[in-house]
């Protein structure tokens, strides 16, 4: 993984089926629940299953997230939840980031036999 958002290909099909579970689960809840009319699952299990199928990336899948939740609300827990995965990732990798630079200035500073922790 070079960058935040790059994930292995096994990563990212494994993604999608927990993704692929989920979202017709809401799906299948949303029928039950009759917030969803049969008409529209159709409508939203089609563009589910041929927009998920093309996303090739973790950022594509965000963006498919975004773009369902955009047209079905139904579906906006699941783009705020990957959203603040990523954030975290990158808040994560900024306090890492801080960290090292701070080691750094510590070892040049007072030498090696200072660790932060």
């Amino acid at each position: 993984m070079a960058q935040d958002n790059q994930v292995t290909d096994e990563q990212l099909v494994q993604m999608k089926n927990k993704l692929y579970d989920d979202l017709a689960e809401t799906l299948l809840q949303g029928i039950v629940n009759q917030s969803i009319s049969t008409e529209l699952s159709q409508t939203i299990a089609q563009t589910i299953f041929q927009r998920l199928d093309a996303v090739k990336t973790r950022d594509e899948l965000l963006e498919f997230l975004h773009n369902l939740a955009t047209q079905w609300s139904a579906y906006n827990p699941f783009y705020i939840k990957m959203k603040y995965e990523d954030e975290q990732k990158k808040d994560d990798q900024k306090l890492k980031d801080v960290q090292s630079k701070l080691q750094q200035f510590m070892d040049n500073t007072y030498g090696s036999r200072t660790r932060i922790t």
